[in-house]
């Protein structure tokens, strides 16, 4: 599965972006992993990788952390099941 990592024009959280993403399946994913997420309809909220993500329906992440590495491990996270 293909995705970019890049640094948010807010300079406080990086942007994720993958080219396939089921909001359904985020959904089932992260709560068989005993992550907490908040539903608002087109984005889910979640704590991964000790970093708030805004995971959106139309496969945009945002990632807020300086860290480029965490923000890297939720990209890679996220699209090991995130079409399955």
């Amino acid at each position: 599965m293909n995705y970019v990592v890049k640094l948010c024009d807010q300079k406080g959280a990086f942007e994720i972006i993958i080219d396939e993403f089921n909001i359904n399946i985020a959904k089932v994913q992260l709560g068989n992993q005993n992550i907490n997420y908040i539903d608002a309809k087109e984005l889910l909220i979640a704590n991964i990788h000790n970093a708030e993500c805004l995971l959106f329906k139309s496969g945009r992440i945002l990632v807020k952390t300086h860290d480029e590495n965490i923000a890297k491990e939720v990209a890679e996270f996220i699209t090991s099941w995130a079409t399955l």
